[in-house]
């Protein structure tokens, strides 16, 4: 996956973009201007102004794709990687929140359905079976068959 990368020289203030693919940097524009530093003044340095695309992925606690780098609105930061995400952390002082687990509530839904379905399947059995049930089960067939 390509990453798009929108950037600023340090010297002239010129906004370019570059493509990363497989870790390897080009123009988006046919430019004649040598090298990947600025098309304005050839100036190697820059800052990253926003990246777009398919960086490093990780998951986090929601179980999403996070991708590497991006702006958390939080921490008001571009984020590099998980560890940085951690030092910035720390060196403002904050804590992430915690996630929501919803593995006990799955599991006690998962034993209710099921108590559900073995009454169900007890109701089902003792209509089908039981004597003073039949004239139900001639209605329901006879409805079925159309008369």
């Amino acid at each position: 996956m390509a990453t798009i990368s929108h950037r600023r020289c340090t010297e002239c203030k010129t906004r370019y973009e570059l493509i990363e693919v497989s870790g390897a940097f080009l123009r988006m524009t046919h430019d004649d201007v040598e090298g990947l530093g600025c098309p304005g003044c050839g100036e190697e340095g820059f800052d990253r102004l926003l990246s777009r695309g398919g960086g490093a992925k990780h998951r986090n606690r929601a179980s999403e794709d996070v991708l590497y780098p991006y702006f958390n609105r939080g921490l008001g930061v571009m984020l590099e990687s998980a560890e940085h995400k951690k030092r910035v952390m720390k060196e403002m002082g904050v804590v992430e929140a915690p996630g929501l687990d919803i593995t006990k509530q799955a599991e006690e839904d998962g034993a209710f359905s099921l108590q559900n379905a073995r009454e169900y399947n007890e109701y089902v059995e003792e209509m089908e079976g039981s004597a003073e049930h039949a004239d139900w089960r001639r209605e329901r067939d006879l409805t079925a068959l159309g008369r």
